[in-house]
């Protein structure tokens, strides 16, 4: 069973027309953890939400700063899950996914974890319905690289 943030943000990312930064924030906000590297590590690497850059963290500086929400995922490198088909690909490592456009309809995508075939999600392009999928499937289970 999903918690209720992450069905709020698979129902927003399947309602959006267009990428939307504020949802990859949201997004960031539950998977950062498991996705991120420590600010001093990170090179070029999403930097973990918990991190403190300027005396905030990545969701205190979204409170701060609602109208700068770009910057504030640049500066922790927040990847582009709702533009990004690669992005959004890193939400569903280890986790069994079918993608699939029919003519003239938005992409969906169904998964599996150990059981039959989830409910479909879909959104308004690849990278959006694969985070939705995601989101309702309580991914990433563990990173692609592990």
């Amino acid at each position: 069973m999903i918690d209720l943030a992450r069905r709020e943000i698979a129902d927003a990312i399947s309602a959006a027309r267009e990428p939307d930064r504020l949802l990859d924030c949201r997004i960031w906000l539950v998977v950062g953890e498991r996705l991120g590297r420590p600010y001093m590590l990170r090179g070029t690497e999403p930097v973990l939400p918990s991190e403190v850059m300027m005396g905030r963290t990545f969701g205190m500086a979204l409170e701060e700063y609602p109208s700068d929400v770009e910057g504030v995922a640049r500066s922790w490198r927040v990847p582009r899950f709702t533009a990004s088909s690669d992005a959004a690909r890193t939400l569903l490592a280890n986790i069994g996914y079918v993608l699939w456009q029919p003519l003239g309809k938005r992409p969906s995508v169904s998964t599996q974890r150990d059981g039959p075939w989830s409910d479909y999600s879909s959104g308004f392009c690849e990278a959006a319905a694969m985070s939705a999928a995601a989101m309702r499937a309580g991914g990433p289970i563990v990173l692609a690289t592990e």
